[in-house]
Order: structure tokens, then C-alpha cells, then sequence
């Protein structure tokens, strides 16, 4: 073999190792780009930082290149300023993050998508954003996010029709304002569950939406992993869902928030879906697995440079 070819060959397969292969249908981690934002790079405008909610750029009418979007972020009847008064949809500059019980952190980006009441009162909103013909497997499709929820706050991600309406709602999963987290479809009912989880703490979910018989669906969930590399029993498995007929997810990925009061927020960040759960995992290695990289690159560096002798 050319001693160049093996030496580049080398340090290509050090840097792989360790390293989640994702091969993504649908993702946006809503980077924070400031006042001048690269969108082709899938930036958001996010500035200036927000004192009460009002002043930063809202995300309606954004719509930077991330995969599987089409479009830009609208409000409940589709305009790009639609929203209740009182109701702000921005940038978060700051983002959220998770590291699981063996030191593994997500990978995220800076920014996160939050919902900012200001106003004493208002009712639930939604904003969406359509998707690109997006289609998964017929055995199902995975869907991990982060999400953050202000004590009395709720809210729901996920997936709907352009005909609207609570008919046109499916695969949902979120939060109640009491910290109940809430999946499946307002179309054929919503799965409540008895456990009740921390306001003002990033919880990070993993769902399997798989394809039963007849058409329906049901769900697998797991929350706040301990392990990223091995997600082990689901929190809640084979939970009713959504009665699809197709393979599609529907056309517009939907952020819906509950009947709050004044200084409440919900935040969604790093939204994945994939067709196989490695595609929604995308830990970062360890220190002592990056040890072990530079090691095997070392010991390649050492061989190369004999070889060369």
C-alpha cells in the first residue's frame, strides 16, 4: 500500500472510532447566530439577549437550512407574525444540553427555541414549520429531543398535517403544566403518564414510534437515558399511538404550549428523527476514548516514520 494512502487511511479510521453515525431524516438544533447569521450554515438571527421575552428576534419568518425543513417558521393560522399578544417565540441563545450517567454528553449546538409569556394571561399557541417530503421507514421511525419547562409551563413537539386542527395532529410527545409527560396523538387520545418530572431541568427524550398491525402505532419512551451508547427497557413501552395509514410523518413539525400564565417558559432544543435509533444518539466520546484516539494515532505516526527509514 502507498505509505501516504495508509498513514491518511489511519488517521481517517482513528477519527471515526468512537464517533455515533447518524444518518438524519430530520434535524435542527437551532443555532444562535446573532445579528448577522450564516443560514446556508443553519443559523438563526438571535440577537440582541432578551431582559423580558419582547426584545429578542422571534423565530417566525426564519428559516435557515437544516435538514428535512422547508419554509419558515410560522404562527397557529400561518402568518409569519401570527402569534397571541403576549406570546414570544425567540432564540435562546444559550441552548440546552444532557450528559448521561457515564460522563457522555449530547452533541448540541448554541441556541435553543423558546416560548415566552410576558402578558398576565394567554391561551396555547403553536408554531410550525413544514417539511421537506420527509418520509420513514414502514417499520417506524425514532424522534429524540430537549426539552425545558418553567414550574406551571407546558408544552408538545411534534408532527401534523396542513389540514390543522387537533385532527391533524399526531405523534406528539411534551409536558402538561404539571410536569406529566404527555405522547400520542390528540386525534386518537393522549397517553398521561402518572409520573410527574422537574420543572427547570433539561430532560432529554427518546422515542420509538414502531408500526403495528393495521396500521397503528406505538410508542416506546425513554427518558433522561442513563446510558447513551445502550438505552436499555424503555421508561414507558407500547403506548398507544397514532392510527397511520402511510409512512409519512406528516408535513410540518409543530411546537405547541399550554394555557400559561406571565413568566412562563417552554423551550424545545435539538430536535432528531431518524429511521434507526443510532440516527437520534449522537453522544461525544468520553476523554478516555479520545486518549485512546490519539494513542492509536501516535503509535501510527511511529510506524509510519519507521517505514519510511
Amino acid at each position: 500500500m502507498n505509505k501516504k494512502i495508509f498513514f491518511i487511511s489511519l488517521i481517517s479510521t482513528a477519527l471515526l472510532a468512537g464517533q455515533a453515525s447518524a444518518n438524519l431524516l430530520v434535524y435542527d438544533g437551532f443555532l444562535a447566530g446573532g445579528d448577522n447569521p450564516d443560514t446556508s450554515a443553519g443559523e438563526y438571527q438571535s440577537e440582541p439577549g432578551s431582559t423580558d421575552g419582547t426584545d429578542n428576534d422571534s423565530i417566525m419568518g426564519q428559516g435557515p437550512n437544516t435538514i428535512g425543513f422547508t419554509d419558515s417558521w410560522v404562527g397557529a393560522s400561518g402568518a409569519p407574525g401570527n402569534m397571541n399578544v403576549g406570546s414570544y417565540p425567540r432564540i435562546n441563545n444559550t441552548g440546552l444540553n444532557y450528559t448521561d450517567g457515564n460522563g457522555l454528553s449530547l452533541v448540541t449546538q448554541d441556541g435553543a427555541v423558546e416560548i415566552f409569556r410576558s402578558s398576565e394571561f394567554t391561551s396555547a399557541r403553536s408554531i410550525s414549520r413544514n417539511l421537506s417530503g420527509v418520509t420513514t421507514s414502514s417499520d417506524g421511525f425514532w424522534m429524540s429531543t430537549l426539552i425545558q419547562f418553567s414550574e406551571g409551563s407546558g408544552g408538545r413537539l411534534g408532527f401534523e398535517t396542513s389540514v390543522g386542527g387537533s385532527s391533524g395532529r399526531f405523534h406528539e410527545i411534551g409536558f402538561t403544566v404539571d410536569g406529566n409527560l404527555v405522547v400520542g396523538s390528540d386525534s386518537t387520545g393522549l397517553n398521561i403518564s402518572q409520573t410527574t418530572y422537574a420543572a427547570n431541568t433539561t430532560h432529554f427524550i427518546v422515542a420509538n414510534f414502531k408500526s403495528g398491525a393495521f396500521g397503528d402505532r406505538f410508542i416506546d419512551v425513554w427518558m433522561n437515558p442513563n446510558d447513551l451508547t445502550n438505552l436499555g427497557t424503555p421508561d414507558f413501552e407500547d403506548l398507544a399511538g397514532d392510527q397511520a395509514t402511510t409512512t409519512t410523518q406528516g408535513d410540518q413539525i409543530r411546537i405547541q404550549t399550554e394555557d400559561t400564565f406571565e413568566g412562563f417558559s417552554f423551550i424545545v432544543d435539538e430536535i432528531r428523527i431518524g429511521d434507526a435509533m443510532e440516527d437520534v444518539l449522537v453522544p461525544i466520546p468520553e476523554p478516555g476514548t479520545y486518549a485512546a484516539i490519539f494513542g492509536f494515532l501516535a503509535l501510527g505516526i511511529v510506524f509510519w516514520v519507521r517505514r519510511r527509514k
